[in-house]
């Protein structure tokens, strides 16, 4: 089989995936909702899926280790450490970790800091799992093709 000139050369975007709030979630959070609120979440690329990956690996012990170095010395402040390395602060389950990151990570419209990522997942579970698994799904489905770049030089002989 021959790859396509596309795929070896063209440009790819991550594929964008529109996910209806529902009414409750949308007053609860947004300052004007609407009648029609969309979030808009994205694939995720091979570098965010190593992160994520690297997430789930080191949350527990990481965490670990800062609080045995904050017992020893007073002046560790645990929380700040694990929000700054953009962990979670409140769990040691990677699972959770891997989950509110990936939200954080995937999400395209309205973009989302850690700490909300950490309030949409405490307050909303449910529509923030709805939101990771359309994550995943466009993850899984890939890339789109990006638009081909016309060049001036074809818009120019085409005016004419």
């Amino acid at each position: 089989m021959l790859f396509k000139k596309e795929f070896t050369q063209g440009k790819f975007e991550p594929r964008i995936v529109e996910v209806q709030v529902p009414r409750e979630v949308a007053e609860a959070i947004f300052q004007e909702p609407g009648d029609d609120c969309i979030w808009k979440v994205r694939s995720l690329n091979d570098v965010e899926i190593a992160e994520l990956e690297m997430v789930a690996r080191n949350t527990s012990p990481l965490k670990k280790q800062i609080e045995a170095a904050s017992k020893n010395k007073n002046h560790v402040d645990v929380k700040g450490a694990l929000s700054l390395l953009g962990l979670p602060t409140d769990t040691t389950d990677p699972y959770l970790a891997v989950k509110r990151r990936t939200l954080q990570l995937g999400s395209e419209d309205p973009k989302l800091d850690n700490n909300t990522a950490l309030r949409l997942f405490k307050y909303f579970p449910n529509f923030a799992t709805i939101l990771v698994n359309e994550i995943d799904v466009a993850t899984g489905r890939g890339a789109v093709p990006g638009k081909p770049k016309t060049s001036t030089a074809e818009k120019t002989s085409r005016s004419r």
